[in-house]
């Protein structure tokens, strides 16, 4: 039997329930996703959790699976998908709640504003006496 028949035939009783067959698949395949994610994120942590979740996802999605393309391709996707996720949230940039104290409109006076307002009462009453 030659791999992409054998693979055919571990992927239809993956998704007939047969969890040994996912996991011969799993097994297969493992070091062409952890390549990729590497190759993509760039650390040996992020790559081996990537590759856990394309892994995760596979097994909760097998039914999506299309018997008639490979597996690795659609596992590939999967991986590929989900680094892309990760690599879209290391572009967001957190900022914490004091930091946008500074930018919200206020009705207090800030301290320099406060300081004026003094000099100007100041200045009145002396011009009053």
């Amino acid at each position: 039997m030659d791999q992409q028949a054998d693979e055919s035939a571990l992927a239809r009783r993956a998704q007939s329930g047969d969890g040994a067959a996912f996991g011969d698949l799993a097994r297969r395949y493992t070091g062409a996703i952890f390549n990729q994610a590497y190759r993509m994120l760039g650390d040996r942590h992020e790559a081996e959790d990537a590759v856990q979740e394309a892994m995760l996802r596979a097994f909760n999605r097998i039914d999506s699976y299309d018997p008639t393309r490979r597996f690795v391709t659609w596992l590939l996707t999967i991986g590929n998908n989900y680094c892309i996720d990760r690599l879209r949230r290391r572009r967001v940039s957190w900022v914490t709640l004091d930091d946008v104290a500074f930018w919200l409109p206020t009705e207090q006076p800030g301290p320099e504003r406060s300081a004026l307002a003094a000099e100007r009462r100041a200045a009145v009453q002396e011009a009053l006496q």
